[in-house]
């Protein structure tokens, strides 16, 4: 169930995410919200959204220390963000100490990922 988030995409995520990292989701009940009623239908939320699943999947946490962002493939390739630069400069702002978003991003403050499963493995505590 999505509620501010697209249900075909959500549902897209959770293939990928079985596919590429061998996560069985299939017998989970997976929920998404977007808090204030806003509408999320940015690609760039997908590694976010895909990460989410999977830490709750696994009982293990991301750091609270990162902002993640990409778009995720079919192959499970995690893509170019557009404004990353905007991103990056807010998530500084925020007091973010790094971001964990697509290795084609070349800034010191990017923890580069080329797919999701390597954003899974490296990243999830």
């Amino acid at each position: 169930t999505a509620s501010g988030f697209d249900l075909n995409r959500l549902n897209l995520l959770v293939a990928v995410l079985e596919k590429r990292t061998k996560l069985k989701l299939a017998d989970k009940d997976i929920y998404i919200n977007v808090v204030g009623g806003l509408k999320l239908s940015d690609p760039a939320a997908d590694l976010a959204v895909a990460m989410a699943i999977a830490s709750a999947s696994v009982g293990r946490s991301l750091s609270d220390q990162a902002v993640v962002f990409g778009e995720v493939g079919l192959g499970g390739e995690v893509r170019s963000a557009q404004g990353w630069h905007t991103r990056i400069k807010e998530a500084k702002k925020l007091g973010f100490t790094y971001a964990i978003a697509p290795k084609t991003h070349q800034d010191s403050f990017i923890k580069g990922v080329g797919d999701m499963r390597q954003a899974l493995i490296d990243y999830l505590q």
